[in-house]
């Protein structure tokens, strides 16, 4: 749920983006925070399965 909100605002951010130099500093910007979202959602998946395989 969070997620998808997530990717909404940040087509609406893209929206905004006037000129091509911030256009360029807001793709880096968001790779960053992809990459930080997509390493805590890997952790906290591999912690998951690492608990449920434990149950088992």
């Amino acid at each position: 749920m969070f997620f998808t909100r997530w990717i909404q605002f940040s087509i609406w951010e893209l929206r905004q983006v006037n000129s091509f130099m911030e256009c360029q500093d807001w793709i880096i910007i968001n790779l960053i925070r992809w990459s930080y979202q997509l390493y805590i959602l890997s952790m906290l998946l591999t912690r998951w399965n690492f608990f449920s395989i434990w149950k088992y």
